[in-house]
């Protein structure tokens, strides 16, 4: 038995590992450090050309990406707003030998290029003419983020090629010209894939085999359950009962977060190089998610907020509740809003002070909760992500349980809610007895540390056991986990191409500019306002109360429900395909920006430690292959869908219909789900931005056109070798 698990283990490996990449060990996207003088660089005075590098670096054959960012050191800013015009070439269409000469530093002629005293020493040059030939380049697009513009070739040769830009500062001076030289290599080989195939094979073998073996070893079956306890595994008990746990997870942590706060509040302002937004946005925020349809609210258990929340209620020791009214999801669900507003409307992936900022506001308000309010009443009802931790978690494949009910209504002292000397009790308010979710149940061991007739369970469980059972439904959590579908989309959205244009279209369908506002960024932060409030927070819940008022006209006056009780019920099908876009939307950022994580970290041990990590290297690639990351997607939404529709399903049951032409009025609810499963995946199929250097890789895409049949285009030796694409937009 163990031999055919362990060859159906290796099968599913070698086919999940199909997906890898050719460049398996390659990194996220990112760019160079400014502070790097590298060929990627040119300073011209005041000004620093950043030739970034992009997830999949140019191949042969394949549609590649051009992105420049442009910054003003005066200023300490990116050049937004400016006309900017690019092109791509190979040498041979500007020198004749095909070489390109070394960089001849000169002054520009127009003062406002004035130099600041640094060289050109990168093997890019720059043209300072007063009427220099642009008659070869075309408009740049602008990414929404600002100061960085993209060109989308596809090249048909391999080797040394040249991007020549213009940039405009004003209508009066000539722009300011610069070349830079980079590599189209050819497609990858696979060696790479292979080794790292074989070697994750073996990992994943040896890892099936050892938990195939514990089992064996410690299969101990709870007879309410019959279930493994890993509670009867002797290290997993001691470690559980162990007086430091989980203090030595959120030690490390909160010294983390301190140093998250400082680096975002004194470090570069810089999202795609500061280690808060890149540790914040990119890994943790990305990360997290999965570990909740895993193992539940694990992450509470380490988080540092939450224990900053246990020791400050350690000093004061309040024995306050929150208010009845408030003790629902509703604060979490407005404050989980207002960071996602935050987000589209203002940029606080992008922004390291403000994400330091927010980090502190949540900080004192923990602390503030807790010195007044008993136990972790911020956890549970303040906590703004705390929702949706524990919507998600009752996708765990993980539990914490009681036994045996009946020795738990026996046993007077109740040690497992009250605490002893042994521990605390339950930090969440459950009583382990009557529990029979995951939402609030962080795995902290207090109740493992207190329950003398030990009669505590941790088992794996089957997923989404808690969406099927279908128990102690609440409106709070039926609303949010309906919003939470309509933030999952909008928040994907927003990093793609054409959203800029959707929302100042919103702004400007309803007038904004006729009452005087006219500043674009204004515009289109209004835009996403409406967008998001609009669709997570009325149209999706309109749609499910209309979906169920028609299900309640069916329904015999014996069965009648209320509406509110029908769209508590029919909102919990809603979790798995939100979840589904979640997850789905964070991998491809963890995937190919995480590995930035690798530079920021260099880069502040350089700068605020006696170590050198060496050069920081921000040339990162993704992992694995952009293209296969796209299919990761569609497997995950495809993966959760059924889960959505079974849950209709249960609660279809649950109220048994004694007419038949119930079942098609359930075909409101089924298409909702299909729908917005429908639309994960056309979102899922657009060109997404990365989270922090906010290239925008696609947006609304004309046919093909060559360049010898553009106007004005020169270079006929070159127009067989290319193939560009523009927005369908006015010229610059």
């Amino acid at each position: 038995m163990v031999r055919k698990q362990a060859r159906i283990a290796a099968l599913l490996s070698i086919f999940l590992l199909l997906f890898l990449p050719e460049n398996g060990f390659a990194h996220g996207a990112g760019h160079l450090s400014p502070d790097e003088m590298a060929s990627g660089l040119v300073v011209v005075g005041r000004y620093q050309f950043l030739l970034e590098k992009e997830e999949t670096p140019p191949a042969k054959g394949k549609t590649s990406y051009i992105t420049i960012r442009i910054f003003d050191t005066y200023e300490n800013a990116l050049i937004k707003g400016k006309k900017v015009l690019m092109a791509v070439k190979l040498p041979q269409a500007v020198f004749p030998s095909g070489q390109i000469p070394e960089p001849t530093p000169v002054q520009p002629s127009s003062s406002q290029h004035s130099s600041t005293g640094m060289a050109v020493d990168s093997p890019v040059f720059w043209i300072a003419e007063d009427n220099p030939d642009i008659s070869d380049l075309q408009p740049a697009e602008e990414t929404a983020e600002g100061g960085h513009y993209w060109l989308k070739f596809t090249p048909q040769t391999s080797g040394l090629h040249l991007v020549k830009l213009a940039l405009f500062l004003d209508d009066k001076s000539p722009p300011l010209v610069i070349q830079f030289p980079f590599h189209v290599k050819n497609p990858a080989f696979t060696l790479t894939r292979i080794v790292f195939l074989t070697l994750f094979l073996l990992f994943f073998t040896g890892i099936s085999l050892s938990a195939l073996s514990l089992r064996r070893k410690y299969a101990t079956l709870n007879p309410e359950l019959g279930t493994l306890n890993l509670l009867d595994i002797p290290w997993v008990n001691w470690f559980f009962r162990w007086k430091y746990f989980p203090t030595i997870f959120q030690i490390p942590f909160l010294l983390l977060l301190i140093l998250i706060i400082y680096v975002g509040l004194y470090d570069v302002q810089d999202g795609s190089k500061n280690l808060a937004t890149i540790l914040t946005w990119t890994v943790w925020w990305a990360g997290i998610i999965f570990t909740f349809v895993l193992i539940g609210r694990v992450w509470c258990l380490m988080c540092p907020v939450g224990g900053l929340v246990d020791w400050a209620g350690k000093l004061t020791r309040p024995r306050r509740l929150l208010p009845r009214l408030l003790r629902s999801l509703w604060i979490p669900t407005v404050l989980f809003l207002f960071l996602t507003w935050l987000d589209g409307a203002v940029g606080i992936v992008n922004n390291p002070r403000l994400t330091a900022y927010i980090l502190l506001f949540i900080l004192g308000l923990a602390i503030l909760t807790s010195v007044f309010f008993a136990r972790r009443t911020f956890c549970r009802y303040v906590c703004p992500i705390g929702g949706m931790i524990g919507l998600y978690s009752m996708f765990s494949a993980v539990q914490l349980r009681a036994k045996s009910s009946v020795i738990c209504r026996s046993h007077s002292q109740k040690t497992c809610y009250q605490g002893s000397p042994d521990g605390e009790g339950c930090p969440m308010f459950e009583y382990p007895a009557v529990m029979s979710r995951n939402n609030y149940c962080n795995f902290c061991g207090e109740c493992v540390k207190t329950c003398t007739p030990n009669n505590l369970v941790l088992e794996f469980r089957p997923f989404a056991k808690d969406l099927f059972s279908l128990s102690h439904l609440r409106f709070d959590e039926a609303f949010f986990a309906v919003a939470l579908s309509g933030v999952s989309l909008v928040a994907v959205g927003h990093m793609l191409g054409f959203w800029h244009s959707w929302m100042l279209g919103i702004s400007r369908f309803i007038g904004l500019e006729r009452i005087g506002i006219f500043n674009e960024q204004t515009l289109t932060a209004i835009g996403f306002t409406i967008t998001l409030f609009g669709v997570s927070v009325f149209l999706l819940p309109l749609l499910l109360y209309a979906s169920v008022f028609l299900l309640q006209r069916f329904l015999h006056q014996e069965q009648k429900v209320s509406l509110t009780r029908l769209f508590t019920i029919f909102a919990y099908a809603f979790i798995p395909v939100g979840l589904s876009m979640h997850l789905a939307h964070n991998i491809q950022h963890l995937l190919t920006e995480g590995a930035t994580l690798i530079p920021a970290t260099q880069k502040i041990v350089n700068n605020y430690t006696p170590l050198n990590l060496g050069i920081s290297n921000w040339q990162a690639y993704s992992f694995p292959h952009s293209s296969y990351i796209t299919w990761l997607q569609i497997i995950l939404v495809f993966i959760f869908l059924p889960f959505s529709l079974r849950i209709l399903d249960i609660a279809y049951h649950r109220f048994q219909i004694l007419v038949s032409k119930v079942r098609w009025a359930m075909a409101p609810l089924l298409f909702l789900i299909l729908g917005l499963a429908w639309a994960n995946l056309f979102l899922l199929q657009q060109d997404m931005s990365p989270r922090h250097t906010g290239k925008v890789k696609a947006a609304s895409i004309q046919k093909p056109v060559s360049l010898s049949q553009r106007d004005g285009l020169m270079l006929s030796d070159v127009s067989s070798n290319y193939t560009f694409i523009k927005k369908n937009s006015k010229k610059g």
